[in-house]
């Protein structure tokens, strides 16, 4: 029934900033919402992320130091303490954005990396000796760039690696493969989007994002497409 699958979020967000010195800001970001899967409650999730930005000058543009901190509860209650899911990410990261002028136009370049780490709430199982399947270490490298053309449009692109390294022995890759190795994912990810500003408020994008996972149990392995058109309305 593909009814099951139908999802819906409500997320709820609040940021403030303030200037520590002439090129030093702190900025802190907090959210939080619940996700719906085929109408009943799936996931409840908040996050908070305090970064400090630091102006370098008009040629080296600006560095930005962040550390996140998120809480995932899961409205399911597996049978297998292996496969828990609910837990915390923590982490930080570090990015750089460079401006690059083409003529009169400004665009940007933004290279980052990123640390996260997932412990979720499973125990290990007595009688499997299982810890948690879900517990990993995220190693992230991202490149992203604007670009204005003509016409009043901008192009986005975006091109990602992430290094997932889980902590134990896969019960999943056990019962789907008869292994039960370490899990290790490598996912490549990109994008590329156009936006046209319709009005000073509204603005129209396409956009396509790809999602290749490559994983060490192949149940997890996949590509993925998505293509969408939006209307982003926004205040200034």
């Amino acid at each position: 029934d593909l009814h099951d699958y139908d999802t819906q979020r409500v997320v709820g967000f609040a940021s403030a900033q303030r200037a520590l010195a002439r090129s030093l800001a702190l900025r802190v970001d907090a959210w939080g919402g619940g996700s719906y899967l085929g109408g009943d409650p799936y996931l409840v999730s908040a996050a908070l992320r305090p970064s400090l930005f630091a102006s370098l000058g008009e040629r080296l543009g600006v560095l930005r130091l962040y550390a996140d901190g998120s809480r995932l509860d899961y409205r399911e209650h597996p049978d297998v303490p292996a496969f828990e899911r609910s837990g915390w990410l923590y982490g930080g990261g570090v990015e750089q954005h460079v401006p690059v002028r083409i003529g009169e136009d400004l665009a940007w370049l933004q290279l980052g990396g990123s640390f996260l780490r997932q412990d979720t709430e499973a125990r290990r199982d007595p009688l499997l000796g299982f810890a948690g399947d879900y517990d990993h270490d995220t190693w992230s490298g991202r490149l992203r760039s604007q670009l204005p053309l003509p016409g009043r449009l901008r192009a986005e692109a975006e091109l990602g690696i992430d290094l997932e390294r889980y902590a134990h022995r896969n019960l999943t890759g056990l019962l789907s493969e008869g292994d039960a190795r370490h899990r290790k994912d490598t996912v490549l990810l990109g994008a590329i989007t156009l936006d046209r500003a319709l009005t000073q408020l509204v603005d129209l994008e396409l956009g396509w994002r790809f999602e290749g996972r490559d994983s060490s149990v192949r149940l997890f392995s996949h590509d993925r497409h998505i293509v969408g058109l939006q209307l982003r309305a926004h205040t200034r």
